[in-house]
């Protein structure tokens, strides 16, 4: 029974580990989308500034980088479609590798669907009776928010709420309508079929930052919260610069050259086994 009451326990925490691998997916969207407003970077630039030089043991390469790009994208996509919610119940449902594996526009399509789904249509009949109430439980269950997981330059391009409630939902379409998917004219949200879910979730509820459940999952407890690189205005951090004549781009300092001698190399094994 013990067991049992284990493997429930790390179900659950399976689903929790999903949902935050799809939320941290997303705020790379929206950091690689702020430095592009500041610096006009596209993906290419930002990875080499940003990412190519970091020490080995963390070192991604640019392919990857832009899988992890897209996979956000898609992610961003559902949220676009059924909000915030509609990625809980993915990850709930097991289907995080699946939405990652959507190929072509097919993720557009999805959230579209979510969004207004065609009138007699067996999807419309799905998401009315099956998919909208489930959010609607969640969204009073647990109301989340995003608050600070976005950059200012972000807020202030396109003038929304440093504190995104995620069970407003005219606030959340907004911000993934305009600012994420801003080149691809998602349709409107078909009000009568998601009607359950825009009624607003009492203020006294408290809202749950979901930057602070992933900090939770990754440290626990004992380490404090310390804000996202995003959070921090990078444009007003004093840096101290120190010129020098050592170039870090040279072949001959990128590489290390042991001494040949053999008696040196033996003698110096032998010092460091001591």
């Amino acid at each position: 029974l013990s067991l049992v009451v284990r493997c429930r326990g790390m179900m659950g925490k399976d689903i929790h580990i999903n949902f935050m691998i799809m939320i941290n997916f997303m705020t790379l969207i929206c950091k690689c989308q702020s430095i592009h407003l500041k610096t006009g970077l596209h993906l290419k630039g930002i990875y080499e500034n940003e990412v190519r030089d970091h020490p080995s043991e963390t070192k991604v390469t640019y392919r990857t980088f832009l899988e992890w790009h897209a996979t956000g994208s898609k992610f961003i996509a559902i949220a676009c479609g059924g909000s915030i919610y509609a990625l809980v119940l993915m990850a709930g449902l097991g289907l995080r590798v699946s939405i990652t594996s959507m190929v072509g526009t097919m993720h557009l399509h999805l959230a579209d669907m979510l969004q207004s789904p065609p009138r007699d249509s067996p999807q419309r009949k799905l998401i009315l009776e099956c998919i909208v109430p489930t959010i609607a439980r969640m969204h009073l269950s647990y109301p989340f928010s995003m608050t600070s997981m976005f950059s200012s330059a972000l807020i202030e391009r396109f003038s929304i709420s440093k504190d995104i409630d995620c069970t407003d939902f005219s606030a959340s379409d907004r911000f993934f309508d305009v600012i994420i998917q801003n080149a691809l004219s998602p349709l409107c949200r078909n009000g009568h079929v998601w009607h359950a879910c825009i009624a607003p979730v009492p203020s006294d509820l408290h809202r749950l930052p979901l930057h602070t459940v992933n900090h939770s999952e990754l440290y626990g407890v004992g380490r404090p919260y310390s804000p996202l690189l995003s959070d921090i205005e990078e444009d007003e951090i004093t840096h101290i610069v120190i010129s020098t004549t050592f170039d870090p781009t040279s072949a001959q300092n990128k590489c290390f050259k042991p001494s040949h001698d053999k008696v040196i190399n033996i003698g110096w094994s032998a010092l460091e086994r001591s």
